[in-house]
């Protein structure tokens, strides 16, 4: 057998951490833009708009999902 014990809330931390990985990337993607010397910017274009919408989602959805584990450990 394979018990694992899992910090309360560790995932939370875990996929904000990846998503920090994604802003880094987007910055880059903004340095290469700046730098001019790119003929087609439609996907950089997209990364970066993905990654502010993602950085002003995923706070939106933290709280929500602290609401809703909040709840059902009241329901518990």
């Amino acid at each position: 057998k394979t018990y694992y014990r899992l910090r309360s809330g560790w995932w939370v931390e875990a996929a904000t951490t990846k998503m920090a990985g994604l802003d880094r990337v987007a910055d880059e993607a903004m340095r290469i833009q700046a730098g001019g010397g790119v003929t087609r910017t439609d996907g950089l274009d997209e990364l970066i708009a993905f990654s502010e919408f993602w950085g002003e989602e995923i706070p939106r959805l933290r709280e929500r999902w602290e609401g809703r584990r909040a709840s059902r450990k009241r329901e518990a």
